[in-house]
């Protein structure tokens, strides 16, 4: 492929009207909510606290399908295939809580903004809006409602079927992300909570890749209660993904997985220095892909393994909060066929991270 005559590819993540539009909307939104302190507003809608989190740190990728095929397409951009094996990333986080009542009972709306950028694959940035409300309905019951908006998500360069002579071969597999969730907690003693929630994912592709659009349904349930001053919060969730699959009926990304997940914290570790916050937290995801095609070699009885793990330790410092912590993700696929070819975007990743959360107390 390398000796190929030159390969023409679109070089970067198109979004697209629809997704710029979308984009703008959020973050207008987004600046009209926290500007509001500024605002001659009535007190009750002034935010009672804002905070932010700044982490800087170095990432890790392992490109899976390095031997299967030719990781940059014949362009000798190793860019086309995954990002940089090693890169830096930069997040930015910033948020806004407001508290009122709403039929005599509290309510908390708290609004995010999320800015990634990478140093060396500025394709891969991203913005992250986010609105979650939890309202009081009895003294122990909480009803959530969450909505999370990601304008774009480059995952790679893929093969566009339908170009036309002279356009690029190879366009961006861009999409956008919008999830929603809603949710039902409950204290059934002062130490022990449970939850139950549903969630929805849309997500939409570019323009080239209509077919790959899906929408992910789930339900499941969690729940909190200490042991031995360390604070356990297993979680349990069943998921079903659909794919439009159409108007090119190739491979089937239609799955059902179940998922399973815990989080410990434990907020006064006996450390020198301390007192220290530690979390630690495992998430595996049991996948299973459910087309009836035999010829869909990459998933035809295909089974996924998924797995995440987390380590977190923070010092607080007054309304400062600096912190370091390692990610770790990873995938296990099987097929039908001999090989299983990893040819998704989540690739086996590790973050080492470090920074300084913050939060001020704006109540008057």
């Amino acid at each position: 492929m390398r000796n190929a005559p030159a390969i023409r590819c679109a070089p970067s993540a198109e979004s697209g009207p629809g997704l710029q539009t979308g984009h703008c909307l959020c973050a207008a939104g987004l600046l009209f909510l926290l500007c509001l302190p500024a605002a001659g507003i009535s007190e009750d809608w002034r935010p009672r606290s804002w905070g932010g989190r700044l982490a800087v740190g170095i990432e890790q990728r392992t490109a899976a399908s390095e031997e299967a095929s030719d990781p940059d397409l014949g362009t000798g951009d190793g860019r086309f295939w995954y990002a940089e094996v090693e890169d830096a990333r930069l997040s930015l986080q910033l948020w806004s809580q407001w508290k009122t009542r709403l039929a005599g009972r509290p309510m908390r709306i708290e609004a995010s903004y999320e800015r990634m950028e990478w140093a060396r694959s500025p394709i891969l940035g991203q913005d992250l809006f986010e609105l979650e409300l939890r309202q009081g309905v009895s003294k122990r019951s909480l009803f959530e409602l969450a909505l999370a908006y990601t304008p774009q998500i480059y995952s790679r360069h893929r093969i566009d079927k339908d170009a036309l002579p002279g356009e690029p071969q190879f366009r961006p597999q861009a999409r956008r992300e919008l999830g929603a969730e809603i949710g039902w907690t409950h204290a059934w003693r002062s130490d022990f909570a449970s939850r139950l929630f549903l969630d929805l994912t849309l997500r939409d592709e570019s323009r080239w890749f209509e077919e790959r659009d899906c929408r992910r349904t789930g339900a499941g349930a969690s729940c909190e209660f200490p042991v031995g001053g360390i604070d356990l919060v297993p979680c349990y969730e069943y998921r079903v993904n659909r794919s439009r699959n159409e108007p090119d009926l190739g491979s089937d990304l239609s799955y059902r997985e179940h998922l399973a997940e815990l989080r410990l914290r434990h907020s006064g570790a006996a450390l020198p220095g301390g007192p220290y916050r530690v979390e630690l937290a495992t998430r595996w995801k049991f996948r299973a892909y459910t087309t009836d095609d035999p010829e869909d070699d990459w998933r035809y009885g295909r089974r996924e393994q998924i797995y995440s793990m987390t380590a977190r330790v923070s010092r607080p410092m007054g309304w400062l909060v600096p912190f370091v912590s390692l990610e770790t993700y990873g995938r296990a696929a099987k097929t039908a066929v001999e090989e299983a070819f990893d040819e998704d975007d989540d690739a086996d990743r590790t973050f080492f991270l470090l920074g300084v959360e913050w939060e001020r107390d704006l109540s008057p």
